[in-house]
């Protein structure tokens, strides 16, 4: 589903409109919000008391990249694109 949507921002962006830039943030809020979900059920859980703290590091660090990377295209969009 999110292919989806960015394909249509893609569209968006190569037509020169306005409009994508909010497809960026709900693509990037849909992704952060999930993930956020998901480190909250995992510590509700119990998984992260049961392993050493560099281990929950390298288990996180994916996560935030992605997190990273979707608030870089944020910003990107918010920059560049609503022009």
């Amino acid at each position: 589903m999110g292919g989806l949507f960015a394909l249509v921002a893609a569209a968006g962006v190569i037509k020169s409109q306005r409009w994508p830039s909010f497809v960026v943030y709900v693509i990037a809020l849909i992704i952060s919000a999930e993930w956020l979900w998901y480190m909250w059920v995992i510590y509700h859980a119990g998984y992260f008391s049961t392993i050493p703290l560099g281990q929950i590091a390298i288990s996180l660090a994916p996560g935030v990249a992605v997190i990273a990377v979707a608030g870089y295209s944020c910003y990107v969009a918010w920059r560049y694109v609503r022009r």
